[in-house]
C-alpha cells in the first residue's frame, strides 16, 4: 500500500456542543460528532473529525487554518462496499479510494478517485 500526503489547507473549529452527540447523515451513512470534535471546511466539503484524530494529524497554519500533517495509506477498492470511520459510517464504489492513517489504523475513510487525486500526492519514500 502506498503512502500519501494531503495537499493545501482547510478550515476548522472546534464544536461546543449543549448535548452529548450530534448526528447527521453524510459519504451514504450516518455519522455523529460530539464535544470537542472539529467541524471542518475543505475546498471540497464539510464533515467533522473527531477531537483525538484531528490533534495527532493537523496542526495549525493560521487562524482556523490547518495542514495534515500525518501520512497516509491508501487503495482503489475492488468492491463496493463500507468503512466504519470514527464519526459513523462511509459507503464507497469499486474505484473509490479507501484511506487510513499511518499512525492510527482504525481512522478509516473513503473518497471518490476524483477527490483523491485533488487532495492527495504520492510520498516517495
Amino acid at each position: 500500500m502506498n503512502k500519501y500526503r494531503r495537499k493545501g489547507t482547510i478550515y476548522a473549529i472546534q464544536i461546543k456542543l449543549d448535548s452529548a452527540l450530534m448526528y447527521y447523515s453524510k459519504f451514504g451513512g450516518s455519522q455523529e460528532a460530539k464535544e470537542g470534535d472539529w467541524l471542518v471546511q475543505s475546498p471540497f466539503d464539510t464533515y467533522t473529525v473527531n477531537s483525538e484524530s484531528f490533534a495527532q494529524t493537523y496542526e495549525q497554519v493560521g487562524p482556523c487554518e490547518y495542514r495534515k500533517t500525518a501520512l497516509v495509506y491508501a487503495e482503489q477498492a475492488k468492491f463496493p462496499g463500507v468503512v466504519y470511520t470514527k464519526e459513523g459510517e462511509t459507503r464507497h464504489a469499486v474505484g473509490d479510494w479507501v484511506v487510513r492513517s499511518v499512525l492510527d489504523e482504525s481512522d478509516r475513510y473513503a473518497m471518490t478517485q476524483e477527490r483523491f487525486a485533488e487532495l492527495y500526492e504520492l510520498v516517495d519514500d
